[in-house]
This record gives C-alpha cells, sequence and structure tokens, in this order.
C-alpha cells in the first residue's frame, strides 16, 4: 500500500477493487450504505469524512475538526445530500432508480503521506449503463 496525500490527491495505487457503496432509496430520502469489508478495512469508524476529489470520492475516519457523517446501524449514512452527489459522479438516474437499490463504485485502500496507520478508501465510479 502506498501513501495518498489528500490534498492533491496524487499518489493513488491499486490494491483492492470491490463494490463499494450501495444507494438505497427510502420513504425518508436516499441512503448510503457502505460495504462491509471496505467498513472494516477503514478501521469500523463511527463517524467518516466523505469528500470529493475530481472524479473520485474518498471516505475516511473522521478527524478531528472535519465535517463528519455518523455511521448507523447497518452501515448507513443518513445524508439525501451526500448520497445524490455519489449518485451524480456514478452517473446514476436517480428518477428512473427511484425504487431500488443500486451497488456503485469499486475502492481502493490507501494511507495518508504523513501518517501511514491512517487509512483511506479512495471510490472510482465506471459509469456502467444497467
Amino acid at each position: 500500500m502506498k501513501k495518498m496525500n489528500l490534498t492533491g490527491a496524487v499518489s493513488l495505487v491499486n490494491s483492492t477493487a470491490n463494490m463499494a457503496l450501495t444507494l438505497v432509496p427510502t420513504e425518508n430520502g436516499l441512503r448510503t450504505r457502505l460495504s462491509a469489508q471496505l467498513w472494516e478495512e477503514l478501521g469500523t469508524p463511527a463517524t467518516v469524512e466523505v469528500l470529493q476529489m475530481d472524479q473520485a470520492l474518498i471516505i475516511l475516519p473522521a478527524r478531528e475538526n472535519a465535517k463528519l457523517l455518523k455511521v448507523g446501524k447497518g452501515r448507513y449514512l443518513y445524508d439525501t445530500a451526500t448520497a445524490k452527489a455519489i449518485a451524480k459522479l456514478a452517473g446514476i438516474d436517480l428518477e428512473s432508480n427511484e425504487s431500488k437499490s443500486v451497488s456503485v463504485g469499486s475502492y481502493e485502500i490507501n494511507t495518508l503521506e504523513d501518517d501511514e496507520n491512517f487509512k483511506v478508501a479512495v471510490i472510482s465510479f465506471d459509469h456502467q449503463s444497467e
């Protein structure tokens, strides 16, 4: 595993490619579910940061003074705005998928340049049509 500088997303290195997220429509909005493997590889954090860098998404355990999302029961992120942004990055048409869950993204686990023990997930999207 190589290190990654979050400031410029310079050092991305392939390691594991698995389905990363599931977008789940509910009566109260759109939710994002982290895959079990991704969440475990990040160290099962109770809160995460979700960042966008170019056409990739970065998910990492929340750092001090960061905007964070609580990881709820079942590994859900209860934030419709975040889920909609992920759908847009993934090229998902929410209008045509409003009643079914959609798995999106593959991920790589990297570390921060200044902390080899701090893991981050870099999620990329293929924009495959269903």
